[in-house]
């Protein structure tokens, strides 16, 4: 089961529907594809990530799109204590331990404890067991 099966599969979730998907994607993957239109994922990444373009893109795809406002530089650092002040149950779906460990360290760097599943089958077991305000999988 590849990211847009998985993603249609929690789709068809009860509550799902307005959950916010981001997907971390690889180079060459396009994510204007209808496929993708179809899920309506939050944001799409492509790997490699930036800590602070995660950062930005988990914290839009929780509290919505901000109003336009003056640019200012992004931070290259991840903020520790933003768990604390937005508490989300992560789930991270990754069939590559290498970028699992590094998902999850960024994740880990913010506060957060994310609960990990090595493939489709894994996710939507764990999406049977409890609940999740955000999922991400590369």
């Amino acid at each position: 089961m590849d990211g847009l099966m998985l993603a249609g599969e929690i789709r068809k979730l009860p509550g799902a529907a307005r959950m916010p998907l981001v997907l971390l994607t690889s180079m060459g993957v396009s994510a204007k594809h209808p496929d993708f239109a179809q899920v309506a994922f939050a944001s799409c990444l492509t790997k490699p990530i930036k800590p602070a373009q995660l950062y930005e893109t988990l914290v839009r795809a929780i509290s919505g799109p901000k109003p336009a406002s003056k640019k200012t530089p992004a931070s290259t650092k991840l903020d520790p204590a933003l768990a604390g002040r937005l508490p989300l149950r992560v789930l991270l779906c990754d069939d590559n331990a290498i970028n699992q460990k590094v998902a999850a360290r960024l994740f880990q760097q913010m506060g957060y404890h994310p609960d990990l599943a090595a493939n489709g089958v894994e996710a939507l077991a764990a999406l049977d067991r409890q609940s999740y305000d955000l999922i991400s999988w590369t």
